[in-house]
């Protein structure tokens, strides 16, 4: 699971310094958690 999370913060970072995740800081931090919570869902998934 760290690697999981590991690999998860690498990818956030990467589409925060290309500007995928948005030019303003709400845009980021929206993009921020819809990432996140993408991965949590499927994690939930996988461990049901």
């Amino acid at each position: 699971m760290v690697t999981e999370k590991v690999r998860a913060a690498i990818e956030l970072q990467t589409r925060l310094m290309t500007g995928a995740l948005g030019m303003t800081p709400l845009g980021a931090t929206q993009g921020a958690l819809k990432h996140y919570r993408r991965k949590v869902a499927a994690n939930r998934r996988r461990l049901q």
